[in-house]
């Protein structure tokens, strides 16, 4: 009621402009160098998980013969180990592990351990003055978004006494804090524990700089130079997740803002074709919960945060009260329906890119 109160008061309104948002993909067929600018103002794309993979691999799956690799985002860099928050690293509070190309580190009750990234663990923010403790288990560049979202970062520790403080708000926990070891990247900068490739093809001795997706054997491989593979592409600062569960709506609300960013939002034409071509590659079937709702008092349907300005309602009629269920859905066809809120049915979130740059992740480019 109070956001639809806000939203009265502020003019019944709220204009954006078309942006690239939630993410678009691009196959260009054509062959490139991994740094030919064959993306055109995109990037290559990042992997975050194994659902992004699995669309990597259906999007994929219908290459002939002749594309034989596809180009990921992943090369090699030379960054060493640092802070999230770029504060100079003091080499004498922890000793960094050589055998692991992507560590990230976390205070297990009082000292200093690294565990693979992807693990999930309570997390501390470092939020104006305040050390935080998080007790919601995320992976670290899940940690990293959440500190962010909230005005901080995860903690930075650089002598004995913020270290002391840090151990003592952990309550004896395993949580991560701000510190990564990792010398590969994505190309569009953003945060990744993902690194499912194939070690069998490893040869001693080689040195490995890029990545593509196999065509033939589906799988992420190393290679040692930029030569020839195809550009796969997207844009986009918002990631779509389907979550299987059959909720009701407002527990699918609860469970993306906790789990994720929110419920997911259509806020213009951009948004929707990327909804279409991610459920086009999704082994789950809809309808789907989105994060629209209808107020049950002024008859209009919102977002959580802004009115509905695009829409794509199934056959181009608004739902209207008093006949209307109150809760909105996207159903197999693509179209937007009310639904009935107690019924239970898959939903789509949304998570916003968090990007190793902070000033990358507040432009949000």
């Amino acid at each position: 009621m109070a956001l639809v109160l806000l939203l009265l008061f502020s003019g019944l309104s709220y204009f954006t402009l078309a942006s690239n948002r939630l993410r678009y993909f691009n196959d260009t067929g054509v062959q490139h160098g991994f740094w030919n600018e064959s993306c055109n103002g995109a990037s290559h794309v990042t992997v975050y998980d194994e659902e992004d993979f699995e669309f990597v691999k259906s999007f994929l799956a219908f290459r002939d013969s002749s594309h034989v690799a596809t180009w990921l985002g992943l090369h090699k860099t030379k960054k060493n180990i640092s802070w999230s928050n770029d504060t100079p690293f003091n080499s004498t509070m922890f000793t960094e592990n050589g055998t692991q190309s992507q560590i990230c580190v976390a205070i297990n009750g009082t000292t200093w351990n690294h565990f693979n990234c992807a693990e999930r663990k309570p997390f501390m923010c470092h939020i104006g003055s305040n050390y935080k403790l998080i007790t919601r288990n995320k992976n670290w560049c899940q940690a990293l978004q959440y500190c962010r979202t909230h005005n901080g970062d995860l903690v930075s520790i650089g002598n004995d006494t913020e270290n002391k403080r840090a151990i003592e708000k952990g309550e004896g926990k395993s949580f991560w804090i701000g510190l990564l070891n990792d010398d590969w990247e994505w190309e569009d900068g953003s945060c990744s524990t993902f690194r499912e490739w194939n070690t069998s093809r490893v040869s001693p001795g080689s040195t490995f700089a890029y990545t593509t997706f196999s065509n033939i054997s589906k799988e992420i491989i190393k290679v040692t130079d930029d030569g020839h593979a195809d550009s796969f592409c997207t844009k986009g600062t918002t990631r779509i997740k389907v979550i299987p569960y059959n909720l009701t709506w407002e527990e699918a609300f609860n469970y993306c803002k906790e789990s994720h960013t929110g419920l997911l939002q259509i806020i213009d034409e951009n948004d929707q074709k990327a909804v279409e071509q991610w459920l086009n590659y999704t082994s789950v079937s809809g309808p789907f919960w989105i994060g629209l709702r209808q107020s049950r008092v002024f008859g209009f349907w919102i977002w959580s945060d802004r009115m509905v300005n695009f829409s794509k309602w199934k056959n181009g009629i608004q739902p209207e009260l008093p006949l209307s269920n109150l809760c909105g859905a996207i159903n197999s066809n693509y179209m937007w329906t009310d639904e009935n809120c107690l019924v239970r049915q898959p939903f789509l979130c949304e998570e916003e890119i968090v990007f190793m740059n902070k000033l990358k992740t507040a432009r949000k480019q």
